[in-house]
Parts: structure tokens; sequence; C-alpha cells
């Protein structure tokens, strides 16, 4: 019924250096063998920056030539943005990663940060955990005891075709002792989809669950180093595998 379909990690800080020469590519491809990864680029730009409240008009965009390590037998990209690192995962089943399956890629997450912050002497400002979950496979009492759950049956769409909702709590959090803040998002929807391959096709249908936990982004210091991303790994699946189990409490 749970199919755990995504899994990604990010850090926050200036990793401008760490870019797609002949002499990054060459020395991280050796430093990450073990994991067999495939060097490629890709563009990054700046759009994303919001428009001055002073001026009103936007900055000219500017586009980089980012560095992109892809390993197949890790299910694993890294992308290296100037100011962020993102590890990424992906299944390679339907069934989505198990929950042993989930704590090794935290040990491999934890274990590329380790080596790319000892190597380029790097520390992170913020950081992010971000999965995506499907609940599928619902008896109709099931979905709509889920539904249930934020839209009463008294509503004029008490059982819609089509639904969302963006949740959102900010807390408080010790990071290897030290006091910091959680953004913690969480965006529910339904979704149809199908899986498989060819003749072999079904149809699916509930609802897709994504979490975005990250540090506030109020502190800018570049506090984290690995012992903090550790713990923020550990306390953070805890808290969405928490979560996810209050959710869908009373569907079984």
């Amino acid at each position: 019924m749970l199919h755990e379909m995504f899994f990604k990690t990010s850090v926050f800080g200036d990793f401008d250096n760490i870019k797609p020469t002949p002499e990054v590519i060459v020395a991280l491809v050796s430093e990450f063998a073990d994991f067999e990864v495939i060097p490629s680029t890709f563009t990054e730009t700046n759009s994303g920056i919001p428009v001055s409240s002073v001026t009103n008009i936007l900055p000219p965009v500017v586009t980089k030539n980012r560095l992109r390590l892809s390993s197949e037998n890790e299910g694993m990209d890294i992308f290296i943005f100037s100011n962020r690192i993102d590890i990424g995962f992906g299944p390679k089943v339907f069934a989505g990663f198990s929950e042993d399956q989930i704590r090794g890629l935290m040990t491999t997450a934890e274990t590329v940060f380790e080596r790319l912050f000892i190597k380029y002497i790097k520390s992170a400002s913020r950081l992010a955990l971000n999965t995506a979950t499907l609940l599928i496979d619902l008896q109709d009492e099931q979905r709509i005891a889920f539904l249930r759950k934020f839209i009463t049956d008294k509503s004029y769409f008490s059982d819609p075709l089509e639904w969302s909702t963006h949740l959102m709590k900010r807390e408080p959090i010790k990071l290897n002792e030290n006091p910091d803040t959680l953004n913690v998002i969480v965006n529910i929807a339904t979704t149809i989809g199908q899986e498989g391959k060819d003749d072999k096709l079904r149809d699916f249908n509930g609802f897709s669950i994504d979490f975005d936990i990250n540090t506030a982004v109020e502190n800018t210091a570049p506090r984290f180093t690995l012992p903090e991303i550790k713990d923020f790994l550990n306390q953070t699946v805890d808290l969405k595998k928490k979560l996810i189990s209050g959710l869908t409490s009373g569907i079984e």
C-alpha cells in the first residue's frame, strides 16, 4: 500500500569551485571509484532569483555548467550546484525502497558528503530532506477514511475526483546538541498512474505524500559539518516515518 519512491538529501553552501573542469572531474571520478560514477554536466541558471523590491527589475539570466555524477549501481545522482549539493535516489522496482534500503541510502549520502567536505574543506548553511511516497491500491472505504482526515463528510467536496493540500509546521531541533529550527512541509494529493511494461501495464490510483523537511533559512552561517548532517538525516527520516504512520493510521 505504501511505496517509498524517492529520497533526496541536500546541503546548501558555497560549492562554486567544485565545477566540471578536467582536474575536478578526474579527481572525483577517482574519489568515488567504488560507486562507479559517470560524470556529466547540467546547466544552472539564476532565473529563480526573486524580483528586487527596490527596482522591480529581474537581473539578467546567467547560466553555468555544473557537475553531475551518476551511479547506476547505487541508483544515485549527485548534482553539484554553485550553492547546494543534491544527492537523489530512485528505486529500481515499483515496490519502492524498503526501510533497510533507506538506511543504506542515508549511509551512502553521508559518505558522499564526507568525501566532498574533506576534499574541498566545506561546510553547509542549510540541510534538507525530500521524499516521495505513494499510498495506493486502496479499497473505497480506505480512500474515504484517508480523505476524512482532511475533509468532512458534510463537505460538498467530501469525495473529490482531484484534491491536494499543503501543510507546514516549524519546530525546534537539536543537531549534534546545537539548537536549530526545522521547517516540516508535506504536500498530499490524489494521484493516478500506470506501472509495468508493454502489455502488462496496470492502472493505480491513490495519494502522493511528498515531504520537504529543512532547516530554517534565517540562519545562513556555514555551521553544519558531517556530525550535524548525520544527526539531521537520522532525526528527519525518523520524523517522516512517524508522520506517515500517523497519516495512514486507521485505514489498514
